[in-house]
């Protein structure tokens, strides 16, 4: 996290679970943003056999990076380059951003720090 901006930050969470963040501070400022699911618009049968099938696919950090074959080799990886490819999305209008309260943190846990496409299939309920 204390990389460059555009980098993969790449941990495991309670040692089970992977989890990446994007990097968006400058280096040595540990700013960054946790990657909580996503909506496959392509490959979703091989992020369906990488998580044996069950559901949801990629809703959800820890699925997310199962569903992406994510894991900690990935730490640090530039964002602009294969594997791992952080490409502009579409537009998302206000009445779509749902804001909430972050999930499964205690410290700050009411801060509204969390930010979801509403009735997308890639966010946790």
């Amino acid at each position: 996290m204390f990389g460059p901006a555009g980098r993969a930050y790449v941990y495991q969470s309670y040692g089970v679970h992977w989890c990446v963040n994007v990097v968006t501070g400058r280096p040595n400022d540990p700013q960054a943003v946790l990657l909580r699911g996503l909506e496959p618009l392509e490959g979703e049968d091989v992020m369906i056999l990488r998580r044996f099938g069950r559901r949801p696919t990629a809703a959800g950090p820890g699925r997310l990076c199962q569903a992406l074959g994510v894991d900690g080799t990935l730490d640090g990886h530039d964002l602009r380059r294969s594997p791992l490819l952080l490409e502009p999305g579409w537009h998302v209008p206000d009445e779509l951003v749902g804001v909430s309260a972050r999930i499964g943190v205690r410290l700050a846990a009411d801060r509204p720090n969390r930010f979801f496409v509403r009735d997308s299939r890639g966010v946790t309920p």
